[in-house]
């Protein structure tokens, strides 16, 4: 993934060949947000996943931008479950 780039607002997920502890993450990866996008979500990013497999035949999660627009109040103490996550 060194020379790979994210399209905008998409991103991938790869295991971390290089995990030796337990507190070093198991995927790394990019996310590309663009300023727009960013703006519009005031902070929170909602992301779709799919599970992919390099030409390699290496594992990876790949991700996208969804738009996130708040609901009206108290939506964020409810449970992410209620988020459509």
């Amino acid at each position: 993934m060194a020379d790979w780039k994210p399209k905008e607002n998409k991103g991938a997920l790869q295991k971390n060949d290089y995990k030796e502890k337990e507190n070093q993450p198991d995927f790394k990866g990019l996310l590309h947000i663009t300023k727009d996008t960013f703006d519009e979500t005031a902070g929170i990013i909602k992301l779709a996943a799919w599970m992919s497999e390099t030409t390699r035949g290496k594992p990876y999660i790949s991700l996208q931008v969804d738009t996130y627009k708040p609901e009206p109040e108290n939506l964020m103490l409810q449970e992410p479950a209620v988020w459509g996550c």
